[in-house]
C-alpha cells in the first residue's frame, strides 16, 4: 500500500480500493475472512488515505474470478495504473490456482504494479 500511495501522490491519482470476495460472501482460500470483515478493511484503508489528502473511492466486488473483476473494474474507471498484492504462490500451488495477479497483468487495460506484502503485513490483515 505504502508503494502505490506514493505512486498516487507523486501523480496527481486517486485511489481507488477494491476486494474480491466469493458471491457466498467469503474467501475460499481465507476460511472466516466475511465479506463484512472485507468491507471493514478497505473502508479503514480508505480512510487512512483520505486523511492524508487523497481522494479514494472504494468497493467491495462479489466474483468467483478476481482476475475478471478487477479488470473489469480497472475497464470501468479512468485507470492509469493498477497495484495489486500479491500472496506470491509458486510452484505446483501457483499452477493449480493459477494466479490474479498474471491474470490481471496480462489482460488489464492499464500497466500493473505488483507488490508483495511483508510477512507483518499480512498477518495483520488477518488478525481477529
Amino acid at each position: 500500500m505504502p508503494v502505490a500511495t506514493d505512486w498516487c501522490g507523486a501523480f496527481g491519482l486517486d485511489p481507488w480500493l477494491t476486494t474480491v470476495v466469493e458471491p457466498n460472501g467469503t474467501l475460499d482460500d481465507l476460511p472466516g475472512i466475511s465479506d463484512a470483515a472485507e468491507a471493514n478493511y478497505v473502508r479503514t484503508l480508505s480512510n487512512q488515505l483520505a486523511e492524508r489528502g487523497l481522494d479514494v473511492g472504494w468497493e467491495v466486488l462479489h466474483d468467483r474470478h478476481p482476475a475478471e473483476a478487477i479488470v473489469g473494474l480497472a475497464g470501468s474507471l479512468p485507470a492509469s495504473v493498477v497495484a495489486l498484492a500479491t500472496h506470491g504462490a509458486t510452484g505446483l500451488h501457483r499452477a493449480a490456482l493459477g494466479s490474479v495477479a498474471s491474470r490481471v497483468v496480462h489482460a488489464g487495460p492499464s500497466p500493473v504494479l505488483v507488490l508483495r506484502p511483508t510477512p507483518d503485513v499480512e498477518r495483520a490483515r488477518l488478525a481477529p
